[in-house]
């Protein structure tokens, strides 16, 4: 069934709606930023920021689609794997520099989603499909990630 124009165009704004909901917005030296994870039509991985003017800051290629972006300090974002992405990956917003990749434990991988505490706890989740379980990971961002 072919889909005509005007609901092709309907999907495709709730579509921008829907990744626009997965960012994040962040101030810093390149003023306001909006974060968020891309594919390109040869289905290669981004991580990318845009400025308020709507001109590309930085777009970081990766081998594992990200999903969720968690602020870790003022000038670092967290851009964590979608499922089933072993990886989540540290960038320095300010420079547009993948400064870090993490790595789920053995037997895990990340869902896609995080949340930092006000303590520096990272809260991941994860799926244990060793133990055929979902659970949700600490990790210390104090500590070096442990």
């Amino acid at each position: 069934m072919a889909i005509d124009r005007q609901r092709r165009g309907l999907l495709l704004a709730c579509g921008a709606v829907a990744v626009s909901a997965l960012a994040w917005r962040h101030s810093g030296q390149r003023g306001h930023l909006l974060l968020s994870a891309c594919d390109d039509s040869d289905g290669r991985h981004f991580l990318a920021a845009i400025d308020s003017n709507g001109t590309l800051q930085y777009r970081i290629p990766v081998p594992y689609r990200a999903h969720d972006i968690v602020p870790l300090t003022a000038r670092q974002a967290l851009y964590i794997g979608r499922r089933p992405a072993p990886v989540a990956y540290v960038v320095d917003i300010d420079s547009g520099v993948l400064s870090r990749t993490l790595h789920s434990p053995d037997g895990r991988h990340f869902y896609g989603h995080g949340a930092l505490a006000a303590d520096g706890l990272l809260y991941t989740s994860e799926n244990d499909y060793e133990h055929r379980r979902g659970i949700i990971a600490v990790w210390d961002t104090t500590d070096n990630f442990r």
